[in-house]
């Protein structure tokens, strides 16, 4: 079950994301190069390498990776790791809860610290 659901999620993923959709043109190649009198590569420079446009213009154009197709691309992301669930936190009860004068020294201590300059 998992082999085939990735194979079509690979086949899926070429044909949409890719220009690999483009080699479903192969057969009109083929094709085309039947009614092309030359060999294969005189064909391909001359349908490859800097065409001119000719009298089968419409049918070169049809040709494989002659014309961009506009692809979409999404990108699938999901995690490697599971989710814990850990248990809820316990928490302590009657604690005192600091304030905001704690650990601040009492104001006459600044007052020996700051004092202005003095002349020796």
């Amino acid at each position: 079950m998992k082999r085939s659901l990735s194979i079509i999620y690979l086949i899926v993923f070429l044909f949409t994301s890719t220009q690999f959709s483009q080699l479903l043109k192969i057969p009109l190649l083929v094709e085309h190069y039947i009614d092309y009198k030359g060999s294969f590569a005189d064909f391909m420079i001359h349908h490859y390498g800097g065409h001119e446009k000719d009298e089968d213009w419409d049918i070169d154009m049809q040709l494989p990776f002659m014309t961009p197709i506009a692809t979409i691309a999404i990108d699938i992301w999901a995690p490697n790791n599971l989710i814990e669930i850990k248990e809820p936190a316990t928490y302590i009860k009657n604690r005192r809860i600091p304030s905001l004068n704690d650990g601040v020294p009492d104001h006459r201590y600044y007052n020996k610290l700051i004092q202005p300059p003095r002349f020796s």
